[in-house]
């Protein structure tokens, strides 16, 4: 599987595969920037247009989260979104109100958490400036941590890949010799 990522990804056009990372940026995280940080170790992209991909991709798609809190699901047509979202953050509303530093920072490491309660902040008219403030130096955080884990997997990837294929060998030979021994030792019984 992942050398089939890894082939797609090779036989798109540099920038179509940036243009896919910044995209894919905006709308997931976690499991988006390690599988991107991996595919990089490997050469499949280059780390500086990388990381412009992801941190202008995360950072936008972050202000749309906000600016749909505060502006789109103010709306009656999206009166259901505005639920989910409210219920989702509701747990953390009074962190949110009395910490949002602590809050939108801790929340970007939270898988599943961080948009609604980006969302959320737009819906409590929390100001851009202080969310924004926080979100900047909480997804360079996020993207050195994450990114990090992906690339170091990619890197060593070939050397644990190599490993494999001995302990597969050396898996094979210790069923056999059970299988032979337990043979050897049902006929003495």
């Amino acid at each position: 599987m992942i050398e089939s990522l890894i082939t797609y990804f090779t036989t798109l056009p540099p920038l179509v595969g940036y243009l896919a990372v910044f995209l894919l940026m905006m709308v997931e995280g976690d499991v988006a920037l390690f599988t991107f940080a991996f595919l990089t170790s490997v050469g499949v992209f280059q780390i500086p247009y990388m990381l412009f991909s992801v941190v202008v991709g995360t950072l936008l798609g972050d202000v749309v989260w906000y600016a749909a809190g505060r502006y789109a699901f103010q709306a009656r047509i999206l009166t259901w979104l505005r639920v989910i979202v409210t219920h989702m953050a509701s747990p953390f509303e009074s962190h949110l109100t009395a910490r949002p530093f602590h809050t939108l920072f801790v929340s970007r490491f939270t898988y599943g958490i961080h948009h609604a309660l980006l969302a959320r902040a737009g819906m409590l008219k929390v100001p851009f400036r202080t969310v924004f403030s926080i979100d900047c130096p909480a997804i360079l955080c996020w993207t050195a941590v994450i990114g990090s884990i992906g690339y170091f997997s990619g890197a060593s990837f070939e050397f644990v890949k190599q490993w494999v294929r001995v302990g597969q060998g050396a898996l094979f030979i210790a069923v056999i010799s059970f299988i032979i021994i337990d043979r050897i030792i049902r006929r003495r019984i």
